[in-house]
């Protein structure tokens, strides 16, 4: 049997991993700040406040895999807020599963690492960071934290850059970012399962046709998308993005407390 722990649990792409990684030979450890309901067949639900080393680690005993979900979403989080619920818990899944001996992380990274990134460019794993707020830079931080957890302690990271999960698309933009929860439940699974996996980035799409992202190596993983967005072609909102946030990755996620020289962004 294995144990695969799953933090942010409740959350929406927790809830399809937590029905899509379900198996006879699994078992899911998950935990969130948010109710979880009754455990399911070979299901632990677990408390955990994620900012406390010692109960991660606590967390961690026994498990195979960690992928690491929770953290606040907004365009504009509190330093205070962002630094419990996104900082420390990002460190702490790495530091947890180093001192428990858990040897493969799976980070749910985020586009916003490089949201200030121009979106007339295609991004790769190698584009320079330029997060668009306190929730990118968390990202980040984690991103850094697991490549020098790979590098010093021979940890196996697989960072995932998610972009628009969702049942289905529902602007332009998302015809191009869209990840489907089949293809987030194949993508996790991929990330857990590939052999002697080092620390990789991958971006966490569905099959698109509109090339903002270098998807060039998903097949490091093995991660074969099957949905496309273009079916939902014809049902999305026409209504144009704000002049401003169309420019970037990070479309409405750069524009609250702008104030910056956007010529030399």
């Amino acid at each position: 049997m294995k144990r695969f722990l799953i933090t942010g649990a409740a959350g929406r792409i927790g809830t399809a991993l937590r029905a899509g990684l379900a198996d006879k030979d699994t078992i899911l450890r998950l935990t969130d700040v948010k109710p979880l309901g009754e455990a399911g067949p070979n299901e632990e639900l677990v408390e955990c406040d994620l900012a406390d080393l010692d109960q991660f680690v606590s967390l961690c005993d026994g498990v195979d895999a960690v992928v690491h979900l929770a953290g606040l979403v907004h365009p504009s989080l509190s330093w205070e807020d962002a630094l419990h619920n996104n900082f420390l818990s990002n460190y702490n899944s790495f530091e947890a599963a180093r001192l428990k001996n858990v040897k493969r992380v799976v980070f749910a990274s985020s586009i916003h690492a490089h949201g200030f990134a121009r979106r007339n460019t295609v991004i790769s794993q190698n584009t320079p960071y330029r997060p668009d707020g306190l929730y990118g830079l968390a990202k980040v931080f984690g991103e850094a934290t697991g490549q020098l957890y790979a590098d010093k302690y021979g940890m196996e990271v697989v960072c995932l850059r998610i972009a628009s999960f969702r049942p289905q698309p529902s602007t332009v933009r998302e015809l191009a970012t869209w990840l489907s929860p089949r293809d987030a439940v194949q993508l996790v699974r991929r990330s857990i399962d590939t052999p002697n996996a080092h620390f990789i980035c991958v971006y966490g799409t569905s099959n698109n046709d509109k090339g903002l992202y270098d998807t060039s190596n998903w097949k490091t993983i093995g991660y074969a998308p099957v949905d496309d967005s273009a079916e939902f072609a014809d049902k999305v909102s026409k209504d144009p993005e704000p002049e401003f946030d169309r420019q970037f990755h990070g479309a409405h996620y750069t524009s609250p407390d702008f104030a910056g020289d956007i010529s030399k962004i």
